[in-house]
């Protein structure tokens, strides 16, 4: 019965359809844009979200993105004592977790968060991955990252991970890790910093909460190197030479 209603709703015309969902709430339509492409396309040709329903009417508060060991404090006003309680002062739900002091944030994305846990900095592979939604209260920790497919020379070279999450197309979320040349507490063979930065093709490796498991996807660089491994050194600890963008798998 439920299939042949909804059968029967692609049916429909795009502007009778339109007219329907132009009912809805915000977050109702959303959540429409997500049942099938057709829905999608109606909802975005009619111009049905506008872009400031995609922001919070109020702020509760927020998390500092400081480069810091450990959960980051929750900076709320006065008057929400509840929400700052039950969202940022009360860890109880990462019960199960290994000691939580030891997370580092490193990126943030609507709402989740991204930790890692390195024992030791100069060998990233042993990290572990951690996403919380302290909204919800939810958590997961990600399987262990596989072994780096960097060139020769740079298999100790460390990475820098971003989390990817758009709650208005999908639920889930993905990590990309992005090598880069790590900083001078690390000796590079001198043959190594002679080599072109970012290598191409460039082996990067996505976990998607889709699938559960981590995946190794091979990027090609278009036009000119941005300079040698030995050139890049400089720029290991400039936070504003580490910046890009990435979108529908590609990088821009």
């Amino acid at each position: 019965m439920k299939k042949a209603k909804g059968l029967l709703a692609l049916l429909l015309p795009d502007d009778v359809l339109a007219a329907v969902l132009s009912r809805l709430a915000p977050r109702g339509l959303a959540t429409s844009r997500c049942v099938c492409r057709a829905w999608r396309a109606v909802v975005d040709d009619h111009r049905l979200l506008r872009p400031e329903d995609f922001l919070p009417l109020s702020v509760g508060g927020i998390f500092p993105g400081l480069w810091m060991w450990g959960f980051p404090p929750l900076f709320a006003p006065p008057s929400s004592t509840t929400r700052r309680t039950a969202i940022g002062d009360d860890l109880s739900y990462l019960e199960g977790a290994r000691d939580v002091s030891s997370w580092l944030i490193q990126d943030h994305c609507d709402g989740l968060l991204l930790f890692s846990e390195c024992p030791d900095e100069l060998y990233p592979a042993v990290c572990s991955d951690h996403v919380v939604n302290p909204a919800t209260r939810q958590w997961a920790s990600l399987p262990p990252r596989p072994p780096s497919s960097l060139p020769l020379g740079m298999k100790d070279f460390c990475h820098s991970s971003y989390l990817m999450f758009d709650p208005v197309t999908s639920s889930r979320y993905e990590v990309l890790l992005v090598p880069k040349v790590p900083h001078f507490d690390l000796v590079v063979d001198p043959a190594t910093k002679e080599l072109e930065w970012p290598p191409s093709p460039c082996a990067m490796r996505i976990f998607s909460s889709r699938t559960g498991h981590w995946d190794e996807r091979f990027f090609i660089r278009e036009g000119p190197a941005l300079g040698t491994v030995g050139d890049m050194e400089v720029f290991s600890f400039n936070p504003e030479a580490c910046y890009g963008v990435y979108w529908r798998g590609v990088f821009l």
